[in-house]
Parts: C-alpha cells; structure tokens; sequence
C-alpha cells in the first residue's frame, strides 16, 4: 500500500513538473502598470503618461481620460495636452 502511495505522490509530481514547465505562450495582454514612461496595455501604442489623438476625429484623450485605454490605428502620441492642442486637437469632453 506505501509503494503504491509513494509511486502515486512520484507520477503526480513529474506530471505537474511537466505541466508547469512547458513553454506555451503567453495570450494574455501585458499588465497595466503606473510606471511612467512605459508601455502598457492601457497606454499601447503610446507611452504611459503621454496623451493620446485621434487622426480621424481631432480628439485627444489624456491617461485619466474614460476612453485613454480605446486604441485605434490612427493614433498619435503627444507629450502634453498643449502640445495635442497645438497640432490642432481638441480635449475630449467625456
């Protein structure tokens, strides 16, 4: 019964071994981080921090906008707001 249980406890070790150390990829979004400078899936493709405009509306989103974490294809990446108003965006009013 022991050799039964101590062979039982070994397979179940080797399988979860197995199991955790497969190289599978990873879908999972990169985690959202408060690291200024840094990519994050809320700042994609623009670096946390940095404002973020609309080429086909004319809008910009700021990071504590509501809809800073939509991404579109025709994004631009500003500095700061005034920089966004400048080059002709307007702030977003939601």
């Amino acid at each position: 019964m022991r050799l039964l249980l101590k062979l039982l406890l070994m397979t179940a070790a080797l399988l979860l071994t197995a199991a955790c150390s497969s190289a599978a990829p990873s879908t999972a979004p990169p985690a959202v981080t408060s690291l200024v400078g840094q990519r994050t899936a809320a700042s994609t493709p623009c670096v946390f921090g940095q404002v973020k405009a609309s080429r086909d509306s004319g809008i910009f989103e700021v990071p504590s906008g509501r809809f800073y974490s939509w991404t579109t294809a025709d994004m631009i990446c500003f500095d700061t707001a005034v920089l966004a108003q400048q080059a002709g965006f307007r702030p977003s009013q939601r």
